[in-house]
């Protein structure tokens, strides 16, 4: 188990989808 695996990417996509863009800026 990763925390910064799957998790991270379900969370980044969330806030994406929410119009952060900059997540991974």
């Amino acid at each position: 188990y990763c925390r910064s695996g799957s998790m991270s990417k379900i969370a980044t996509q969330t806030l994406a989808d929410l119009g952060y863009n900059n997540v991974y800026d």
